[in-house]
C-alpha cells in the first residue's frame, strides 16, 4: 500500500512573521545560512508558495506594510 504524502508551503507566513515584507530581505539571512541565490531565484521561491490572503503584483512586494 503506497502512502500519500502532502505538503504546505508556508514562506510567506514565516517571513511575514520575522518582519519581512519583500523578496529582497530574504537574501541576506539565506547568504547567512550558505544559500546564494539571485534575487530573482529569491523572488521565484517566494511567489511560488501558495499565499491566497495576498496579493500578487509584478514588484517583489508580497505584502503591504503594516501601517
Amino acid at each position: 500500500m503506497k502512502r500519500q504524502v502532502s505538503y504546505q508551503w508556508r514562506l510567506c507566513e514565516k517571513m511575514a512573521t520575522a518582519g519581512m515584507f519583500t523578496t529582497s530581505e530574504l537574501a541576506p539571512p539565506l547568504a547567512e545560512r550558505g544559500i546564494n541565490l539571485s534575487l530573482s531565484q529569491v523572488h521565484r521561491l517566494v511567489t511560488g508558495c501558495r499565499c491566497r490572503s495576498w496579493p500578487r503584483s509584478a514588484t517583489s512586494s508580497i505584502a503591504p506594510r503594516p501601517t
